[in-house]
């Protein structure tokens, strides 16, 4: 039974103050665009995996989300789950379309952190530097062969549990919470797809014991070999979106996500050039007025 007492309380708050204290420091030096109140970090793979090696190294709790077009726009058009992603501890590029809105505010992103790529770089961080990692998420037969995958590929990587990510109902959810507890993985893997997997994380942050919680989407199913990444084709031509909505007629819709996110980079990218244009002129006057 998980009850919180005044003193597990206290402890929480605690850790959750330590935790604030160090993402917004370490983080301080790194360039970022804000857009709906919303922090979007400029980071590269080897920045990430540096704050997570930190992050463990000073016990504290970090949320991660990869953000890519499609999950911002279903967060503009939904305040609960825009509101997901403030209360996010990092949010970073996922997609180039993400790099297309880094572009319409005058920034060049510096890499574009696939989910799958990431989760790759991460499992072998956790297996050289001896972390533990939890795999929540996927079927039940998905779940299974993605962690036999994974450690016929990581061979000395510590897996300290693994749950399919189908809960049939919240008595089976909260013994999952428990059994992630009592498992007290530095990594937690939770691949349920947006917006699932970080309203599970944002749900259970202080009650997980986990340092290191990311949502990572259908990556198990390509671990599992139940689906595969793009061509090289399109991951180069920066089509990888488009290469998984055309192979899944359910996600169809998604065009028109991409479609209303491309409207808004053009706004944003003529409201800026309008602003620049303004700003130009005033100093030009101002040199005017002064020379004369």
């Amino acid at each position: 039974m998980d009850l919180k007492t005044p003193k597990n309380i206290l402890f929480e708050e605690k850790i959750k103050e330590k935790s604030n204290y160090f993402i917004k420091n370490y983080l301080s030096d790194y360039e970022f665009i804000e857009f709906k109140g919303i922090k979007i970090y400029n980071l590269d793979s080897n920045n990430i995996i540096s704050l997570i090696k930190n992050t463990i190294k000073e016990n504290i709790k970090l949320h991660i989300i990869t953000l890519n077009a499609i999950i911002l726009t279903k967060a503009l058009l939904n305040k609960k789950y825009m509101q997901l992603l403030s209360n996010s501890d990092l949010i970073i590029a996922e997609s180039d379309g993400i790099g297309l809105l880094f572009k319409m505010f005058d920034k060049k992103l510096k890499e574009k952190v696939a989910g799958i790529d990431l989760a790759r770089k991460l499992l072998h961080f956790s297996e050289v530097e001896n972390h533990s990692v939890f795999l929540l998420g996927g079927s039940k037969e998905v779940s299974l062969l993605s962690e036999k995958n994974i450690k016929a590929t990581f061979k000395n990587l510590k897996v300290v549990g693994r749950f399919h990510g189908y809960f049939k109902d919240e008595t089976e959810e909260k013994n999952i919470v428990t059994i992630i507890r009592k498992s007290s993985p530095d990594i937690l893997f939770v691949a349920m797809g947006f917006p699932k997997q970080d309203i599970f994380i944002n749900k259970y942050k202080e009650s997980l014991n986990s340092k290191v919680m990311i949502g990572i989407g259908g990556t198990f199913d390509i671990f599992a070999g139940k689906k595969r990444r793009a061509p090289k084709f399109f991951i180069k031509n920066k089509l990888e979106w488009f290469y998984r909505i055309i192979t899944n007629p359910l996600k169809y819709y998604q065009f028109f996500l991409i479609l209303i996110f491309f409207f808004i980079c053009i706004f944003i990218g003529l409201k800026n050039f309008i602003l620049k244009t303004k700003n130009r002129s005033k100093e030009n006057n101002f040199k005017r007025e002064k020379n004369d």
